[in-house]
């Protein structure tokens, strides 16, 4: 059971392949599709578009403290509209930090001493997903040093404590990065090593520390902690290249059935 978290992809050109065993996001979203499966066929079951988008049915805004520690102060529907950081139309949809003020905090600094950091925007879902094809449609998405874009799914409750029940990463990047990163993490027993790259997928596994990061548990020895298994994507799939070309789709595709998850990319 995973919400659709947005912190402000048949044979396909460039693919990203997992078997089985959402940070704000500002940018211009164009298109936000959900389909399920329907007699064989995937048909459209949600679509995330129009002046409703932000509409408190839809999403639920995340203003607690950043679980990751980063230098960013998360803020309600109120505040991110009248400050300009969300804005919906008919037919798009953007998100977006606050590029103006000049934050005052040391890196690292805990929060009860002052500012949490730039203000920023991160929305999840309030539906609930067990599967399904995911299509994303993007104009533009941030890039810089201190940005981290990302679009993921993850599920818990206050039973199953992450990673329990997994997340996975469909788009996510930091800094200046012109390639994604598309990622599982879960907990032991959903190693990956016999998914070859260049024959089942045609990005290529990142390094760990001393090994490819093809190994989902979080704790797996020989990659960084909570790396996961991580597959880059191609170039331009983020970043100032992604940005000049005028963006690109990605759909992700979570197939229980079939027991894999795979993520592609056209810009």
């Amino acid at each position: 059971r995973s919400p659709l978290t947005l912190p402000l992809q048949a044979a396909a050109p460039h693919g990203l392949s997992k078997q089985m065993g959402s940070r704000g996001l500002p940018g211009l979203l164009s298109a936000g599709l959900v389909s399920a499966v329907v007699g064989g066929e995937y048909a459209r079951k949600e679509e995330y578009m129009g002046q409703d988008f932000f509409e408190p049915f839809r999403w639920s805004f995340h203003t607690a403290s950043d679980p990751t520690r980063g230098t960013v102060d998360f803020k309600n529907y109120s505040v991110a509209a009248n400050s300009g950081m969300v804005n919906a139309t008919a037919n798009r949809v953007y998100m977006g930090a606050d590029s103006k003020t000049v934050i005052k905090r040391s890196p690292g600094e805990d929060d009860s001493k002052g500012s949490r950091g730039r203000p920023s925007v991160r929305i999840m879902s309030r539906n609930v997903y067990n599967g399904g094809l995911f299509v994303l449609d993007l104009d533009h998405m941030p890039t810089g040093c201190g940005v981290w874009p990302a679009f993921w799914m993850y599920g818990e409750d206050a039973t199953h404590i992450w990673p329990t029940w997994g997340e996975w990463d469909i788009i996510e990047g930091v800094h200046r990065a012109n390639n994604t990163m598309t990622t599982l993490h879960t907990t032991p027993g959903c190693d990956q090593s016999n998914v070859k790259e260049g024959v089942q997928f045609t990005g290529k596994w990142l390094r760990g520390l001393n090994r490819k990061a093809d190994d989902c548990d979080v704790a797996a020895k020989g990659q960084w902690g909570n790396q996961g298994c991580s597959q880059g994507g191609p170039d331009a799939s983020m970043g100032k290249p992604f940005n000049d070309g005028g963006g690109g789709t990605y759909a992700a595709e979570w197939d229980p059935e079939g027991g894999h998850f795979r993520t592609w990319f056209w810009p």
